[in-house]
């Protein structure tokens, strides 16, 4: 299936700016069915694939989060496969707390935020996400309504919980 990403490129070495540029060139049929090669390449051939052309879905996929989550749900089991939250900016400020800035250094809120999306649906872009992500702490108040919203009793799979 990959042999159709290889013909866009022919011996050229795959980037996303060569990508872009071949795909913009393409008429609107042929774009529809060279994405349909990208994907397939991606979650299809991914061990096949040499190196240099993982790298570049990879940057191809990272460049164009919101649309590579946006065709997940949309065209694939994943979509659904997710879960609705009933607060998601307070599980926001949690994810934040827990997988912020560690010794001196910081995640990638990108990434954070594109495998919170995938899971969670939610109608922002994962540049929001990762911003909130960034930005947004968690507060007393937030933890008083972890306590209260969530059902904290101990249970299989649970760590016993005292607040005192």
């Amino acid at each position: 299936m990959w042999n159709n990403l290889k013909d866009i490129f022919g011996s050229e070495k795959p980037s996303v700016n060569k990508f872009i540029y071949k795909f913009n060139q393409l008429p609107s049929e042929k774009q529809v069915r060279v994405l349909k090669a990208v994907r397939e390449a991606a979650f299809c051939d991914w061990n096949e694939l040499p190196p240099y052309y993982r790298d570049f879905l990879l940057s191809l996929f990272s460049r164009y989060r919101t649309e590579t989550l946006d065709s997940l749900h949309q065209d694939t089991i994943l979509g659904e496969m997710t879960f609705q939250l009933k607060n998601p900016h307070l599980i926001l400020r949690v994810i934040a707390l827990l997988e912020g800035r560690k010794n001196g250094g910081s995640p990638c809120y990108l990434d954070v935020a594109f495998c919170f999306l995938l899971v969670f649906p939610f109608p922002c872009s994962v540049e929001y996400i990762g911003d909130c992500l960034r930005t947004k702490f968690v507060t007393v108040d937030d933890i008083d309504l972890l306590i209260t919203v969530g059902d904290l009793q101990d249970g299989a799979g649970h760590i016993p919980f005292n607040s005192k």
